[in-house]
C-alpha cells in the first residue's frame, strides 16, 4: 500500500520535490529495489523514480543528489 501511496504523491512535481527533499534517501532506496532481481517492488519502484523524475527540476534534483560525479553519494 506504501508504494501504491508514493505512485499518487509522486504523480504532482510540487509534492515529488518536497518528498524527495524530505526523504533525501527515497531515491537511493527505490533504485536498490530496482537492482534487486528478487525485489517484489521493483516494477513499482520505477513507476515511482519515473514520476518523481517528470519535471525538469526534479530530474536535475535527482541527477545532482545521485548521479554527478561531484557528488559522494554515489
Amino acid at each position: 500500500d506504501a508504494f501504491f501511496t508514493l505512485i499518487n504523491i509522486s504523480a504532482d512535481e510540487l509534492d515529488a520535490s518536497i518528498l524527495m527533499r524530505k526523504n533525501p534517501v527515497l531515491v537511493r532506496a527505490l533504485i536498490d529495489y530496482i537492482l534487486n532481481e528478487n525485489s517484489k517492488f521493483a516494477d513499482t519502484a520505477c513507476a515511482i523514480l519515473s514520476n518523481l523524475s517528470r519535471g525538469k527540476a526534479n530530474s536535475e534534483l535527482i541527477f545532482n543528489n545521485y548521479f554527478s560525479d561531484n557528488n559522494n553519494n554515489s
